[in-house]
């Protein structure tokens, strides 16, 4: 008997059908949300969609940590029939947290976004030249390297500053995270360089370098009415270069002089030079013009290079001051060789040469590079880094001056061109 009753019941349950609830899918995108160099708040959207066969009950949204907060949602509960999709629209900025997502889902019923905002950190700034206590010479390159902590400097300025001359200048930070500048300071000694640079939040970073700026000028940088321009001598704006011959005519006398100021006792002077295209005379001067006993700009010409007067020169007043000729035309009762030569002068006395040294050919086509060097009584000049004259030389340099160049042909022709002087008056000590 009990063995029907117990067959009559497991018969009964074998009818029975239990039907489970079914749930669906729910996809949440993006699984997370990282934001570096984070500054100030960005909004941030969260998909959440039914993927399944069945739909999905959102039942509650909330978020727990720093920084972060819930912007919009859709109102709780919400039914998500499959393939519908609603937005969650977050706001963070620094500090981490979680967007906890709660519904019927049975692969997971609460669900965790992690939410980071990586604070952002100020850029570093390194100079790269000149180096730490470095003199410097007029119109040098200012340069540094910036690197940002999110990888880009796109749109970053740099902000140079010298603490005796006031703001120096702006420059954008090029892709390669370099930036540079050409400075020359107005007040010659010693500065306190800063470089600042401040990042899209706002974060500076400076680096600061101590140098000694040269006094002087580079000519290429002053305005044309700095040239005091006499004769047959010009400006060519279109090469940017002096010209104080041309090659088409005889007998031309040029002169041309730089009215910025200097001491002719402690300076250096680098330029280049041009003296062919033509037959072949006569040769140009550089000239420290004495301005306490300048009479002019010019003097005789010929083999007298514009500079020279009295005696073999003629009647006319020589430039006063100290003199260097690049001569290319041999005038035997002036010169000292039948080479092309250079030589050393004082108050415009041709015939007088104080140091001399022969050269290579200088009428072969060609610019060269030449350095005048003067720290009282010592002279130091070299052509393309050649030195030819490297000696004490006793006499009058301490003065006011004028720097300048004189040229001028005879019976035969050439271009005499200057380009890009520099003149350095040393007030650094250089160890």
């Amino acid at each position: 008997m009990r063995t029907a009753v117990l067959l009559g019941l497991l018969t009964g349950c074998s009818d029975y059908k239990f039907t489970a609830k079914e749930f669906g899918s729910l996809a949440i995108d993006p699984p997370a949300i990282e934001t570096e160099a984070a500054c100030g708040f960005t909004e941030h959207t969260v998909s959440l969609q039914s993927v399944g066969e069945f739909a999905v009950k959102v039942r509650s949204l909330s978020v727990r940590g720093i920084g972060w907060t819930i912007l919009d949602a859709p109102s709780l509960p919400v039914t998500l029939e499959p393939g519908r999709s609603v937005e969650v629209v977050l706001v963070g900025s620094e500090g981490d947290a979680t967007l906890e997502v709660a519904s019927d889902d049975p692969d997971g019923l609460l669900r965790r976004v992690p939410l980071v905002g990586t604070p952002n950190e100020a850029p570093q700034i390194v100079w790269v030249s000149p180096s730490p206590d470095a003199v410097l010479e007029a119109g040098t390159t200012l340069s540094v390297e910036v690197v940002d902590s999110d990888g880009s400097t796109d749109g970053l300025v740099v902000d140079w500053h010298s603490s005796v001359d006031g703001p120096a200048g702006l420059a954008y930070v090029e892709a390669d995270g370099s930036s540079s500048i050409e400075w020359a300071a107005s007040a010659p000694g010693d500065h306190l360089l800063t470089a600042t640079v401040t990042d899209s939040c706002g974060a500076p970073a400076t680096a600061t370098l101590g140098v000694c700026q040269q006094d002087g000028y580079v000519s290429d940088s002053l305005d044309l009415t700095s040239w005091e321009l006499s004769g047959d001598a010009r400006y060519d704006e279109t090469d940017g270069w002096v010209e104080l011959t041309d090659a088409t005519d005889r007998f031309q006398l040029g002169s041309a002089f730089q009215t910025t100021t200097t001491r002719g006792n402690d300076v250096k002077l680098t330029f280049s030079f041009f003296v062919s295209g033509g037959t072949g005379a006569d040769g140009f001067a550089l000239t420290a013009l004495d301005m306490d006993r300048a009479t002019g700009y010019v003097a005789q010409a010929g083999g007298c290079l514009g500079y020279g007067g009295g005696g073999l020169c003629g009647a006319f007043d020589p430039l006063f001051g100290w003199n260097v000729e690049i001569d290319t035309f041999y005038n035997a009762d002036l010169d000292p060789t039948a080479q092309d030569h250079l030589s050393f002068h004082f108050d415009g006395d041709v015939a007088g040469y104080e140091a001399w040294a022969e050269l290579p050919e200088m009428e072969d086509g060609s610019w060269h590079d030449m350095t005048v060097e003067v720290a009282a009584p010592r002279v130091t000049i070299s052509i393309d880094g050649v030195p030819y004259i490297d000696e004490d030389i006793e006499g009058h340099y301490d003065f006011p001056a004028e720097v300048g160049f004189t040229a001028s042909t005879g019976g035969e022709t050439n271009f005499h061109l200057i380009d890009g002087l520099r003149v350095i008056e040393q007030v650094c000590d250089e160890e």
